[in-house]
């Protein structure tokens, strides 16, 4: 019997004895040729039939066999070594097709690998056969092993008889022992599986920390909030997914609390597999052992982004909320004054007095503005409870349009604006509240003309547009900001906020369009090219079908 390769010696140090069986002279000449282009030192003794080959192992046992697994005398497989045979050597089986019942049944009688012979498995042989090889030495080491533990446990079974009656106290003492570990590692397994049982359910991340700060373990929640693969978590990976802004001050943070032994705590943005980022809460607690060493950190990060968003939110309401109040307070006062100068002047005058008319006239004006900014105050107080019933009936938009512009009137002429009104040809019929609706487009008109400076230009147009009706007021005055666009509905939203501003009113008047306009099913927008260029509002409102001419309403002419 040839002697068993060392497993450590390097495969390439010595020239391989490698008996090739196959009956295709080209397979044997490109396996001949790969060697040589890889400079591998090699010996190939190639034989054609089985009866060769049995008779090449009867004079010297190579250092691998390739055969065919079908050769003209038989199967390759029957170069295989018997099981209980004194021969030892690693062989490989080649097929001109794959078949994955014979591959199993090749390595089940002890082949090293299975190929499917090909031009580019033949040229790659050099180095198949140096992972075979290496298998093959695994193998030897394993089994001289296997050989060495055997003999290492018959000496100390013989052993163990001879001494029998010396060490049963001690027998019985290591057996106490291994039920004690046993227990432990039982109990130390099923506090493991609790663990996990308990960090893979809960909402937050879970992860342990090494004491050097790698990340050993997180639980599915990182990968389902962040994103990332499942093996990217480990080590420091993790710090990928930080903030940019947030990365050095995490680091200082944990650096500072590893070397310490501080809690971890510490609000920051992860990367959401959205792509966004999100605020989380994150803390960490030292795990320490008896001697007070630091072996683990166990921490938690909590989305809390939702609630930060929220205080944020609540935050900018409370601003805007005081906003408004100091703005209601001005507005309601400032109608006093005047209506305080004109009563005094009441009292000293006489009825024939020329300025008790002017007086009087004050006060009507003032006291009507008070009522509408009351006014204001009330319809949007009901819209937001829900407490507003739209009295519904058939109306034409025309007639809309012409009693909104008398609302407005007095402001355009006061202002000397140049206004211009479009409306369809054919008449528009819509359901709805035709009070809520003067106040929808009154207040769009109002506004316009509010925020224009005088001698501007104000547009109405109307247009259908399949089902609804599309209402365009459009103005030359001092437009939106970009970053007011997006909040000019909500509720103490105003462009302007300073108190002494000369439009005056208390910025809810399109909160109130807003819902009135939701209210008849329709919606309301606004664009704006930014300040100074002006500014568009769009009401779209669904239309009722064309009505017959007995059911048409009476037309009312429009007054400009």
């Amino acid at each position: 019997m040839k002697p068993e390769p060392s497993a450590a010696a390097p495969i390439a140090d010595t020239i391989l004895h490698i008996l090739l069986a196959e009956d295709d002279t080209s397979h044997a000449e490109l396996i001949q040729r790969a060697f040589e282009a890889q400079g591998e030192p090699v010996r190939l003794t190639v034989v054609r039939h089985l009866r060769e080959a049995r008779e090449a192992l009867a004079v010297a046992l190579p250092d691998l066999v390739i055969t065919d697994l079908r050769l003209p005398d038989g199967k390759g497989t029957e170069l295989l070594p018997q099981e209980g045979s004194n021969t030892s050597y690693p062989v490989i089986v080649m097929t001109c097709y794959g078949n994955e019942a014979i591959a199993v049944e090749a390595m089940k009688a002890g082949a090293l690998d299975y190929l499917v012979k090909s031009e580019a498995t033949l040229s790659a042989m050099p180095h198949i056969v140096k992972c075979t090889l290496s298998k093959w030495h695994e193998i030897i080491e394993r089994k001289r092993a296997q050989e060495a533990l055997r003999q290492a446990y018959a000496e100390l079974e013989t052993r163990v008889q001879e001494r029998t009656s010396e060490l049963v106290q001690a027998n019985e003492t290591l057996r106490r022992e291994i039920v004690q570990r046993a227990r432990v590692e039982r109990a130390l397994r099923e506090s493991k599986q609790r663990f996990r049982a308990l960090a893979e359910t809960v909402p937050d991340i879970v992860f342990t920390v090494c004491p050097d700060g790698r990340v050993d373990y997180t639980n599915p929640r990182f990968h389902e909030f962040t994103g990332q693969p499942c093996d990217s978590e480990k080590g420091f990976s993790w710090m990928r997914a930080l903030h940019p802004e947030e990365v050095e001050p995490v680091n200082e943070r944990r650096k500072h609390c590893l070397q310490t032994g501080e809690p971890y705590e510490m609000k920051h943005r992860l990367r959401h597999r959205d792509g966004e980022y999100r605020w989380v809460m994150c803390r960490a607690q030292p795990i320490r052992d008896e001697a007070d060493h630091i072996i683990k950190w166990f921490g938690s990060c909590s989305d809390i982004d939702d609630l930060i968003q929220a205080q944020t939110s609540l935050q900018e309401a409370d601003h805007r909320k005081n906003e408004f109040l100091a703005m209601l307070a001005h507005e309601l006062r400032n109608p006093l004054g005047p209506i305080r100068n004109a009563v005094e002047l009441l009292r000293r005058i006489g009825p024939q007095h020329p300025q008790h008319q002017w007086a009087e006239d004050v006060i009507d004006r003032q006291t009507a503005h008070l009522v509408r900014l009351v006014d204001d105050l009330l319809d949007v107080s009901r819209i937001t409870r829900g407490k507003v019933e739209l009295k519904k009936d058939t109306i034409e938009l025309s007639d809309i349009v012409a009693r909104a512009i008398e609302v407005t009137r007095p402001l355009l002429d006061e202002r000397k604006h140049a206004f211009t009104v479009t409306l369809p040809s054919a008449p528009v019929y819509l359901e709805g509240d035709s009070i809520r609706l003067i106040q929808v487009l009154g207040n769009l008109l109002n506004n316009a003309a509010k925020y224009t400076p005088k001698g501007g230009a104000l547009w109405l147009t109307a247009n259908r547009d399949g089902s609804d009706i599309e209402l365009r007021v459009r103005d030359t005055g001092l437009g939106i900001p970009a970053e007011i666009l997006p909040q000019v509905f909500d509720l103490f939203t105003q462009a302007e906020r300073t108190l002494d501003r000369s439009q005056g009113g208390l910025g809810i008047g399109l909160t109130i369009v807003r819902r009135l306009v939701e209210l008849h099913g329709g919606n309301v927008c606004v664009s704006s090219p930014g300040p100074g260029q002006g500014s568009e509002f769009v009401v779209r409102l669904p239309v009722l079908p064309e009505l017959s001419p007995t059911d048409t309403l009476p037309k009312k002419p429009i007054r400009l």
